[in-house]
Formats: structure tokens, sequence, C-alpha cells
């Protein structure tokens, strides 16, 4: 391995690894299971060697050739070249033991306990200031998909994606092997059509590079809905994790506006730890938000919890739709009047 990480680092090969002249901006993590030896030649640790196995760690010094190397391969776009942070009222809210600021360029979550109920196993929008409509968000993992049926029961929409940045170290780019076939599908049943990515970008350039492989998927489609930015971290098998915030914002950013200079609506998707913690949520005020909340017909509350006003609201992950096998991940949309 010889590329920079901006955040935490986890080796979970048995067999060990060889790390050179990489930049580490968190800890290095050596998983539960790896027996062999793991070699660092020329490695800058800003974190500490956290050995949960049995392996053997090896520092060596690196040549010149390799250091010089190491450097030149250092994010060249900061942060600061992509955004303008935003402007905080004074207020902040208190998320995990942390105390976030309120962003004065993000509109406040308008919506009370007497905007939503319960029924036929979906939640139901009963406020005056938006139109709303249904929508499902699918990927290879729902298998082949009847999109004519998925139009007949009540469904006006479709996310669809196209892509992902894999987990690990290397963070190759993927197409999802059914977006062709759910694209054509969701577009012949006459459903408004958008589509995401799962990110894992952890430098500006890695963010851009995920917008043009989208871009290259997106040729010869059409499609009527956003274009979202899918990025997410809950643990340390994540790739981004350790990601700051600032270079976090910027990817969203980045991403984002290569998206709308190509013609489409950018979006995105963040739940409460993103949104809170890893977003400035007045740089990406100007995209549309897409909020991750689940709710039940039991839920003590159907109202989503954010502070922030959201354009889409994934509110279930187990919906029940004709046409899709299994569980299905169900949305709104609210369309101001």
């Amino acid at each position: 391995w010889t590329q920079n990480v901006l955040g935490t680092m986890l080796v979970n090969s048995a067999d060990g690894a060889t790390i050179r002249g990489a930049a580490i901006a968190g800890d290095l993590i050596i998983a539960p299971g790896v027996k062999g030896k793991v070699t660092l030649t020329g490695v800058t640790l800003r974190g500490r060697v956290r050995n949960l196995g049995s392996a053997t760690v090896v520092h060596r010094a690196a040549p010149k050739s390799e250091e010089g190397k190491a450097e030149e391969s250092a994010p060249s776009i900061r942060p600061e070249e992509i955004y303008t942070p935003g402007t905080t009222t004074g207020e902040t809210l208190f998320f995990e033991g942390r105390t976030i600021p309120i962003y004065r360029e993000r509109e406040r979550n308008p919506f009370s306990k007497d905007d939503f109920y319960w029924e036929n196993g979906r939640v139901v929008y009963a406020g005056e200031e938006f139109d709303t409509q249904y929508g499902v968000d699918v990927s290879s993992h729902q298998g082949r998909i009847d999109w004519e049926a998925v139009a007949s029961d009540g469904i006006d929409f479709a996310m669809i994606r196209v892509g992902y940045r894999g987990y690990g170290a290397s963070g190759t780019l993927n197409r999802d092997k059914r977006y062709e076939e759910n694209l054509r599908g969701a577009r012949a049943a006459g459903l408004r059509t958008g589509v995401y990515f799962f990110a894992q970008a952890i430098t500006v350039e890695e963010a851009i590079e995920e917008a043009e492989f989208v871009l290259d998927l997106l040729r010869g489609f059409s499609i009527d809905g956003p274009v979202s930015y899918d990025w997410e971290m809950h643990d340390a098998t994540y790739r981004v994790y350790g990601t700051p915030p600032a270079m976090a914002t910027a990817c969203a950013v980045a991403f984002c506006e290569r998206i709308a200079e190509a013609g489409y609506t950018p979006m995105i998707y963040a739940g409460n730890y993103v949104t809170y913690v890893k977003y400035d949520q007045g740089a990406v005020s100007k995209y549309l938000s897409w909020y991750p909340s689940y709710k039940k017909e039991t839920s003590a509350s159907l109202v989503p919890p954010l502070v922030y006003r959201m354009d889409y609201w994934q509110y279930s992950d187990s919906g029940i739709v004709r046409g899709i096998e299994g569980r299905a991940d169900m949305n709104l949309r609210f369309i101001r009047k």
C-alpha cells in the first residue's frame, strides 16, 4: 500500500501487509486475526499503531525516492479552495456528546407532530405547506424489479444506485450491476427517476473522480430526478473513517458542483452524524437534502428529527411495494406549494 490516508487505516488481511511511503492522518489499526508481518517503510503516522491481532509490526526508514513519492502523492486540492465556510447563528444543539453549531444558510425543519400519520403501511403527510410524492431507492440487492408493478402501487419516483466506491483502502470504483436495467425500467414505467452513488472519497480529487464516473455511467440515459452523493461513515471499517470535517465537506461540494456543471440537479444524502459532525451545513445548503430516519406505525413520533428541512425523507427501510421482492426503502419527497 502506497497511498496517503486522511483518516484511520485498517489492516485486516490475515497475511499482514506492507505499507510504503504513506502518510496516515489517524491510527493504524491491525485487526484481530492478522497473524502475518505488517511492515511500515517510510510511513508517517500521526496517530498510533493499535495492534489487536498477533501481527509483528516492523518499522523501516524509507529511501529518499520513496519519501519524495509519498510527498508528491499528498492531496493537492485543499478544502479552502473548494468552499467558503457557512455562517452560524450562534445557536447550538447537543449531539452525541458534542456541541454542534446551527447554520444560518440552512432552512429549519418546519414539521410538527400533527403533520404526519401512518396509514396502510406508509407515512402520510397531512400538512398544508408541501405536496408529497412516494418513492423507493434501490440497488442490485433488490434483484430483478417489476417496475410496472411498482408504479401501480402508488410510487411516484425512484432513486437508483448507479455505482459505489469500495470500503477497502484501495477504494475501487464499481458500477451497480443492475443500474442500466433499473434506469430503463423505472423510466419506461413513467416514474420520476434519479440516481445515487455510494461515495467513499477522502480527497477532493477522489470526489471529482466519483462524479466523473457517475457522469460516464449516465451517458445515453435521460433522467429527470437528482443525482445524489451518498457519503457514509458508521465505524472504522469504512474507508472514510477519520476524514476531517473540512475535507468531507469539500468532497461533497466538489462532487455536487461537477454534477451541476453537467446539467444535473445535485443532492446530498446524509444522516444525523454526517450532517451535524462532518458537513458544514452552510457550504452544502444550496444542494437538495435527502435525510434517512426510519419510522414505523408504533413510533412515538413520526416527525423526522433533523433540525434542518429536508427535500427527501427516507422514512423506512422495511416497506412493502409490489414488484420488489422483500423489504424496500421508502421515501417521501416534499415539494413546496
